[in-house]
C-alpha cells in the first residue's frame, strides 16, 4: 500500500516539476523547498537537553491552529525549540517571519529516504500535525523511529471521500501511526474511535489562536483604527465586509445605493490593482463616495465627511477591523466555502454570509444560536432582509457570543498538558 502511494506520489511530483517551467505558482512550490535546514547547526542549538518539537501545517489557517499549541508549549517548556514546516507557499511567505518558531521551512517531499534523513537529524521530541495534513511516509517513518506524533484540531466526517473504500483503509493505517488524535468535536472523536484509532475530544485550537491574535493588536494599526471608528460610528447603520469577492461586492454596493444612510468598510479577499479598479469603477457608477485605504494613508489626513465606503486595499489587517461594526459580512459563501467566522465572532459581531458555509465546523452552531444569518441569493433585497435580522439581535448577541467564545477556549492548553503527561480534563 505504501509502495503504491510512493510510486503515485513520485509521478505526481515529476508531473508537477514539468509544469513548473510554465506555471509561476508551481515554480514557487519547488523554489521554497530549495531552502533546507543546516542539521549540524540545529544540533548545536538543541544540545544540552533542549527538546525540539516539530509542528507541521498545510496553510495559513492550519498554521494558526498549530501556533496556538506551540505558544502554550513554549510557555510550559521555555527552553524548547519550535521547528515549523508548512506545505503551501502562501503560508511560507506569510508566516516565515513569525516570532514563535525557532526554525521555519517548507515541508520536504514525502519520500521515505527524505523523511528518514530529516527525522533522524532533527531527533524531535514529538511531531504535531494540524487539522488533517498527515503525510504517509513522514508518519510511518516517525513511527518506525519511535517519535510520538499528535494530530490537533482534527475534524472528520463519515461522508468524506477520505473515509470511503480503499482510501479509508489507507487513512486508517496512516492515522494508526499517531500517538493520539485530538479532535475539534465529539462526533469526530466518536467516529475515529469506531475505527479503533486513538482519538480524544479536546476542542478547536483556532479559538485560542484568534483570541490571542486580537489581544496583541499592533500599535501601528491601533493608531489609525481610531479614526475609522469615529467615521463609522457617525452612521446609523454600518457594516464591516471581510474577505469579499466581486459577487458580494456588487450586492453590497447596490444595497448601499438603495440605502443612503449606510457606511461600509470593505476588505477584499484578493488585493491587486485590477480588483481595486473594478471596485472603484463600480462605486463611481453607483455614485458612492469611496476612499481607498492606501490613498488615505498617503495623505494621512482626516476621512472626508462625504465618504460612505472605505476599501482596505492592504493585507493582514482584516482580523483587527471586525470590532468596528456590530454586524459583519464574511465572504466566500457565494464561492463555495466561507472564510473565517471566528474572527468576527471573537469581535462579538453578528455574522452575515452566503449559503455555502458548511465547510466551517462552527457555522451550524452559530446559526442555531442566532449569531449567523445566511444571505440566500447575491442580490440587494436578500441582503437587506438578512441585514435587518442581524441588526435586530446584534446588540443582545454580544453577551451570549462572549460566553460562547469563552466556553470554547483552552483546547491548546488541554493538548499540551496531556502531551506532557499532566492530564486532560
Amino acid at each position: 500500500m505504501f509502495l503504491f502511494y510512493t510510486i503515485l506520489y513520485s509521478l505526481f511530483i515529476a508531473t508537477f516539476r514539468i509544469f513548473s517551467f510554465t506555471h509561476p505558482r508551481i515554480k514557487v512550490f519547488f523554489q521554497i523547498r530549495k531552502s533546507k535546514p543546516d542539521f549540524q547547526a540545529l544540533k548545536r542549538r538543541t544540545k544540552k537537553g533542549r527538546d525540539l518539537y516539530w509542528f507541521h501545517a498545510s496553510s495559513v489557517g492550519e498554521y494558526e491552529q498549530a501556533r496556538a499549541v506551540a505558544c502554550v508549549l513554549k510557555e510550559k517548556k521555555k527552553n524548547c525549540f519550535i521547528f515549523f514546516t508548512v506545505f503551501s507557499d502562501s503560508a511560507y511567505y506569510q508566516r516565515k517571519d513569525d516570532q514563535i518558531h525557532d526554525a521555519f521551512f517548507a515541508l520536504p517531499f514525502d519520500f521515505p529516504f527524505v523523511m528518514k534523513k530529516w527525522i533522524s537529524q532533527l531527533n524531535p521530541a514529538a511531531i504535531f500535525y494540524a487539522r488533517y495534513d498527515v503525510w504517509p511516509n513522514m508518519a510511518r517513518t516517525a513511527k518506525q523511529m519511535d517519535v510520538p506524533q499528535y494530530l490537533i484540531s482534527a475534524a472528520v466526517t463519515k461522508t468524506s471521500s477520505r473515509w470511503k473504500g480503499i482510501s479509508a483503509l489507507f487513512h486508517r493505517k496512516v492515522y494508526s501511526f499517531l500517538t493520539k488524535i485530538y479532535t475539534m468535536d465529539l462526533n469526530s472523536a466518536s467516529f475515529l474511535q469506531e475505527q479503533n484509532l486513538p482519538a480524544q475530544f479536546a476542542g478547536d485550537t483556532r479559538y485560542d489562536a484568534v483570541v490571542e491574535k486580537l489581544q496583541k493588536e499592533p500599535v501601528s494599526i491601533s493608531r489609525w483604527k481610531k479614526d475609522l471608528e469615529k467615521w463609522i460610528k457617525k452612521a446609523e447603520y454600518s457594516l464591516l465586509a471581510g474577505s469579499t469577492y466581486p459577487t458580494s461586492e456588487k450586492m453590497i454596493l447596490q444595497w448601499m445605493k438603495e440605502n443612503s444612510d449606510r457606511k461600509v468598510i470593505l476588505v477584499p479577499h484578493h488585493v491587486n490593482q485590477n480588483h481595486s479598479d473594478e471596485i472603484r469603477q463600480l462605486a463611481a457608477k453607483l455614485k458612492i463616495p469611496t476612499l481607498f485605504f492606501s490613498q488615505w494613508q498617503k495623505k494621512t489626513g482626516s476621512i472626508p465627511e462625504k465618504t460612505r465606503l472605505i476599501v482596505i486595499d492592504e493585507t493582514g489587517i482584516l482580523p483587527y477591523l471586525y470590532s468596528l461594526s456590530m454586524v459583519a459580512y464574511v465572504g466566500g459563501g457565494f464561492e463555495g466555502s466561507v472564510h473565517s467566522l471566528l474572527e468576527p465572532l471573537a469581535s462579538l459581531a453578528t455574522i452575515l454570509t452566503g449559503p455555502a458555509f458548511q465547510n466551517a465546523p462552527e457555522a451550524n452552531v452559530l446559526k442555531q444560536k442566532g449569531f449567523l444569518f445566511s444571505v440566500e441569493k447575491p442580490d440587494s433585497d436578500c441582503f437587506h432582509t438578512a441585514f435587518k435580522k442581524a441588526m435586530r439581535v446584534a446588540n443582545n448577541n454580544r453577551i451570549p457570543m462572549e460566553e460562547f467564545l469563552k466556553s470554547n477556549l483552552g483546547a491548546s492548553r488541554k493538548i499540551v498538558e496531556d502531551v506532557l503527561g499532566q492530564g486532560i480534563e
